[in-house]
């Protein structure tokens, strides 16, 4: 099959996941996305607040802005999907699976998911110029859902395999936040502390800074350890097969002749291990709210590309088949569970681009 003929199942993929998320017409954050549509006051996310009053002066209305803002956000998960991954359909067939089930509900954070993934590739470079475009898109997606904040020390973690210090850092933080959640008492006084200091410049924070769970944290705890082991191994798997072809690439002179394709995969590979390392940071904020679960889905499509690198490279089927019911169970275990109002039926019945 030809090249150009290989790209229609990728257009009719992203057009089937435009059409299903753009044109949603019932779900059950809906009416208060249209309410803040027609709502002329800037939020505290000033970015978002902005985007939706300039669609509401140039006379869109919520369905025509919905559907805009959809497809731009998959356009920017396009831009890194195909520069890693060849077999694009089956990014988007497990990203259809999860989490883009919940993203067609909740759209501002799918926004802020889109400019995340889109932004990971400057780290890559090694340029500072980059660097500095990261932290400018990540800044732009705290305008728009204040939370993004939180992905902003990822641009040090470009460093982190050659700096003993960040690395150390890291793993201090972590045994740190799990030994402080483990004591529920001591838990409790700095979170109260905290919450009574930055609680006067942003509301929000004593809305969500007291522990509203039970147990249901340990659902995204298992979902990051899962994550972890599952990239580890997605790692290990492309590193045992890079270093065996690349014994073949010795040439004249025992000089090896790397691919630059490659080496850049094995680059994003290693980023995106830190980058769930760093998410072990996360683990205290599921205590709280199990909204802030969001955090862990937003690096999950970043998860995804390595897989399929890791798979494309060595077809290790054991892998595959554990992934992808670890994949289902998720997305089963989140709507059972984290998100019970969701019903995906509504995606497919109510559409206004499909007839209803």
């Amino acid at each position: 099959m030809c090249k150009k003929h290989k790209n229609i199942p990728i257009f009719l993929f992203v057009i089937l996941l435009c059409v299903l998320m753009g044109a949603n017409t019932q779900n059950p954050d809906i009416e208060n996305y249209i309410s803040g549509f027609n709502t002329e006051r800037i939020g505290p996310d000033f970015g978002y607040s902005i985007l939706v009053h300039f669609f509401y002066f140039m006379g869109f209305d919520y369905e025509s802005f919905r559907l805009i803002i959809s497809v731009f956000g998959i356009l920017l998960i396009h831009q890194t999907v195909k520069k890693f991954i060849i077999n694009k359909s089956a990014f988007y067939l497990l990203y259809f699976i999860y989490p883009f089930m919940i993203d067609i509900v909740q759209i501002r954070n799918f926004l802020v998911m889109s400019i995340l993934i889109y932004a990971v590739p400057c780290l890559l470079t090694q340029k500072y110029r980059d660097y500095i475009k990261f932290v400018v898109y990540i800044l732009i997606a705290s305008t728009i859902q204040l939370t993004a904040i939180i992905y902003l020390p990822i641009v040090f973690l470009a460093k982190a395999k050659k700096n003993m210090l960040i690395r150390s850092i890291l793993f201090f933080n972590i045994l740190g936040f799990i030994i402080i959640v483990a004591n529920k008492d001591l838990f409790i006084l700095i979170t109260n502390q905290i919450t009574f200091m930055l609680g006067e410049y942003d509301n929000r924070i004593t809305k969500y800074g007291f522990i509203q769970t039970n147990y249901g944290f340990l659902l995204p705890w298992a979902v990051q350890l899962t994550n972890f082991f599952l990239v580890t191994w997605a790692r290990k798997i492309y590193s045992k097969r890079l270093r065996n072809e690349d014994r073949s690439l010795i040439g004249e002179g025992n000089k090896k002749f790397p691919n630059k394709d490659e080496s850049i995969k094995e680059k994003y590979i290693l980023l995106i291990y830190w980058i769930n390392v760093y998410a072990f940071l996360f683990l205290p904020f599921y205590v709280f709210q199990m909204t802030f679960s969001r955090f862990i889905r937003n690096i999950i499509p970043l998860n995804l590309m390595v897989f399929l690198i890791a798979k494309k490279r060595n077809n290790n089927y054991l892998f595959g088949i554990i992934y992808l019911s670890y994949h289902i169970f998720i997305l089963c275990s989140y709507l059972y569970w984290v998100y019970p109002n969701i019903d995906i039926n509504d995606f497919f019945e109510y559409n206004w681009l499909i007839g209803k």
